[in-house]
């Protein structure tokens, strides 16, 4: 199974449907009535469910109990001329590792291309869908935030 680029992380806790709320189960099978194979996550306030939709795999968020973005897997063979041709010119020696179409609850859409160099360097880039370029995040420095954050963390007191 292709993992899905995902906000919540590796930190997210797989559970079981009934421990959902309501309302978002409800609004997944409303927005996304072919689902199939729903598995269910959460970190904190975010609830995330990985699930195939006509065939597509996909994984939709909900932040507060309310839907807010939908990341859906395309297949390497399908990423944009325009964003091969951007890998190549400035991302030389890096790989598209995966490639999802992000739809927000802001009416937004774009591609996200996560792209590494040896295992070392891994980067996601943030296309419109004509393909030009809008931003990138260093996944190297999220993993490192998160680790200083947890090395932050003061022992529980008895």
């Amino acid at each position: 199974m292709i993992i899905m680029l995902m906000f919540i992380g590796a930190f997210a806790q797989k559970i079981n449907e009934k421990d959902v709320p309501i309302g978002i189960l409800n609004d997944l099978k409303t927005r996304y009535p072919s689902a199939e194979k729903v598995q269910w996550f959460k970190d904190n306030a975010r609830f995330a469910a990985e699930f195939t939709n006509d065939g597509s795999k996909v994984r939709a968020e909900y932040e507060n109990n309310y839907w807010f973005r939908t990341f859906w897997s395309i297949p390497l063979e399908y990423t944009p001329f325009k964003i091969k041709d951007y890998v190549a010119q400035y991302y030389a020696g890096f790989k598209i590792m995966k490639i999802d179409m992000l739809e927000t609850n802001a009416n937004e859409r774009s591609y996200v291309v996560n792209v590494q160099k040896k295992k070392k360097d891994e980067f996601d880039l943030y296309f419109e869908l004509t393909g030009t370029f809008l931003k990138k995040i260093d996944k190297n420095e999220t993993k490192n935030d998160v680790k200083k954050v947890e090395e932050k963390k003061e022992p529980e007191k008895k």
